[in-house]
């Protein structure tokens, strides 16, 4: 129980987080910027992987919605677009991290995951 506790603790966390760069007046300190850009990115690396191992099981628009997003987890981790400034960079890893954090806490109705034996098969 204590795990699935801090999980939703963690992605309450998140939440706040992302709600706080995406819809607070923009920091204007670059130790404060970089700070939030690192937490941020650190949620986009942990959500990416789950949602990654998540998408297979899921159905219809909403595997096809986690596949775009996904996409965008890759993009954004592969660094900053030319010409960003360090405000854009917190805003497309919140928007991303905050889209994976979604897929993951809504991902619909799920297949049953296959066994690796059925698979091999």
């Amino acid at each position: 129980m204590g795990t699935e506790q801090e999980q939703d603790e963690s992605a309450g966390t998140m939440r706040d987080v992302l709600q706080h760069a995406l819809w607070s007046p923009p920091l204007r300190d670059a130790d404060e910027l970089r700070t939030m850009i690192a937490a941020v990115e650190g949620y986009v690396r942990r959500l990416g992987p789950r949602l990654a191992a998540l998408a297979p099981r899921m159905r219809g628009e909403r595997q096809a919605t986690a596949l775009v997003v996904l996409r965008h987890v890759d993009d954004v981790l592969g660094g900053p677009t030319e010409g960003s400034t360090l405000a854009d960079r917190l805003h497309d890893l919140s928007v991303v991290a905050r889209s994976t954090l979604t897929m993951l806490e809504h991902p619909g109705p799920l297949e049953k995951p296959r066994s690796t034996a059925s698979t091999l098969t």
